[in-house]
């Protein structure tokens, strides 16, 4: 009975000619959008340029004597500090010729900077700002070493050497790149959420089968038929899951041909995600229609729930960038849904695995589980 159930099913799914395309369509149309409008978010690795700091230093000061090794570590990490009078300093500042100019003293330090926001000005003036409290340090040691007679005044005018040319010590002033998760094109990131997206949407399928054997009467033969309510309910939920395969397969491989969306290596990893997901979607579309009879209803619940997950889970603005409190975004099962499939296509891995997998496994037996409940109690009655 199960088997002839599931080819009946299959079959008006198949009939449904509207919702298949709609379903195979819709992400190629998404993605398409939404990779197309936010392509400059995406993909661009930022490499910092050298770039050049005019400066002058007070006749007179004492910290003359010490800057030469402030400027040879500064310059090894590609901010080139060149001496420039005043006028000719403020007069390269307004054309961009540098990015800041310097003044300082033993007492102060004065930073110009255009009034636009430059990164690599601000990058100067905090990295300067740490330099001028080193030295403010090493001023107060030594005249409390002076002071209180550890050292003689005569030696009290140490000369700063860079720390790398002290044996066994490396620059006391270093650049260093730090591993960071790497950024999917515009095309691979909407390419893999929007199937994500549109699976949710699977829930429509489930609708139509249900209004298609309201129209041809199929639910009063098999009312007749006294057929078991798990054969009932599998014979909705496993029509769906294949018909539901069928349609996100073909979404995959026109977008990966059409768009060269790319899923990274982990495909197996991938694969199985998605038909995790797909089992339970299919699972609780099948359960809503046996506890809700209004397709209306359930389709306005569908969309209003696809836009809310959608919206907080990185469907539309990507979860790199999100706005929203990671405390809603966490809600969103379409978060680590995303986040999972396209961590695994960049980096071949995702500590969300694990999560997104159980997620969908509770999905699926919860509604299976209070379907059959449903069913069997209803049967009773």
């Amino acid at each position: 009975m199960l088997l002839i159930l599931i080819k009946n099913n299959a079959k008006l799914l198949i009939r449904n000619k509207i919702s298949f395309m709609f379903m195979c369509l819709l992400p190629i149309v998404l993605i398409l959008i939404l990779s197309s409008a936010l392509a400059n978010d995406f993909g661009k690795k930022v490499e910092m340029q050298p770039f050049t700091v005019g400066y002058k230093i007070e006749s007179g000061s004492n910290i003359a004597s010490y800057f030469p090794v402030f400027k040879e570590q500064y310059e090894a990490n590609g901010m080139i500090l060149k001496p420039m009078n005043q006028k000719e300093g403020m007069q390269a500042l307004s054309n961009s010729e540098i990015v800041s100019y310097l003044t300082l003293n033993d007492e102060r330090y004065t930073i110009y900077n255009q009034e636009d926001i430059n990164i690599n000005a601000m990058i100067f003036e905090s990295s300067f700002k740490g330099s001028m409290h080193f030295y403010d340090g090493l001023k107060t040691m030594i005249a409390y070493s002076v002071q209180n007679r550890v050292i003689a005044a005569s030696e009290g005018m140490i000369q700063m050497q860079p720390f790398s040319n002290r044996e066994g010590q490396e620059d006391w002033v270093k650049k260093e790149h730090l591993e960071v998760d790497p950024i999917p094109r515009s095309q691979d990131y909407y390419g893999i959420v929007q199937i994500v997206f549109i699976i949710w949407m699977g829930i429509s399928c489930v609708v139509a089968l249900t209004e298609a054997e309201r129209k041809n009467n199929v639910s009063n033969r098999i009312k007749l038929a006294n057929v078991k309510p798990a054969i009932l309910f599998m014979g909705r939920f496993i029509p769906n899951v294949v018909a539901l395969c069928v349609q996100v397969g073909i979404a995959i491989v026109v977008s990966t041909l059409l768009l060269n969306v790319n899923w990274g290596d982990k495909l197996f990893l991938s694969g199985m995600v998605l038909l995790f997901e797909v089992i339970a979607v299919s699972a609780f579309g099948t359960m809503l229609t046996l506890l809700i009879k209004s397709s209306t209803i359930i389709n306005m619940f569908m969309y209003i729930g696809a836009f809310v997950f959608g919206f907080t889970g990185g469907s539309f603005q990507t979860y790199m960038y999100n706005f929203i409190s990671e405390d809603i975004v966490h809600l969103s099962p379409l978060y680590y849904l995303n986040r999972t499939l396209v961590e695994l296509s960049t980096k071949g891995s995702s500590q969300y695995l694990g999560t997104t997998l159980v997620i969908l496994t509770m999905t699926t037996l919860l509604s299976i589980t209070v379907g059959l409940t449903y069913m069997y109690t209803r049967r009773e009655a």
